[in-house]
């Protein structure tokens, strides 16, 4: 025991886990070559979640190491305010992996980004001022977004979005691309 009742108590909440005994104490072999992703709280979940499930194949893990590993690796690779979050859940509350994500799926489905579709196409504009190469990345860049693009309806929403008077406007009228290649 110290001499300051607050650094004991900082002591003890930095002891105390969510996970219960079972994944908390579980062997897990050393895996520290793999470079996980981290996660901070500020971005979509949803791509911290992949790139983790990606990562965790090359543990190579045993069943009964899996399930406690997923928990560990995934808690140990949170930082600011998701780490935060997770040392702020109850002790003896986490038993699976799916536990896990349950709770930090909804903590951080603010930050979940919405599917985007070729509508988004249709809302990009050039606005006065702004260059085309500039109008021209910022639709690419939306139409990055989605898997399948059909490029007619593509073309005809970058047609759209251009400023009428400009001579790329009028090069598309003459000579109407076939894709976006």
């Amino acid at each position: 025991m110290s001499s300051t009742p607050e650094i004991d108590l900082l002591i003890e909440q930095t002891r105390r886990t969510p996970f219960t005994d079972r994944i908390a104490n579980a062997y897990i072999r050393d895996n520290r070559r793999i470079r996980f992703p981290e996660y901070d709280g500020t971005k979509d979940p949803r791509a911290y979640l992949k790139a983790f499930r990606l990562t965790i194949t090359r543990a190579h893990l045993t069943d009964e190491e899996r399930e406690a590993a997923h928990c560990r690796f995934f808690a140990e690779n949170l930082t600011g305010s998701a780490l935060e979050w997770f040392s702020s859940l109850e002790g003896n509350s986490i038993d699976s992996f799916e536990q896990l994500i349950t709770a930090f799926l909804k903590q951080y489905s603010v930050f979940l980004e919405t599917e985007a579709s070729e509508a988004d196409l249709w809302e990009i504009t050039q606005t006065k001022g702004q260059s085309l190469r500039t109008y021209i990345e910022k639709f690419k860049a939306a139409r990055a977004k989605f898997h399948v693009v059909n490029h007619k309806v593509a073309i005809k929403a970058l047609e759209k979005g251009l400023r009428h008077r400009s001579m790329f406007y009028k090069e598309l009228a003459l000579n109407p691309p076939r894709d976006l290649r």
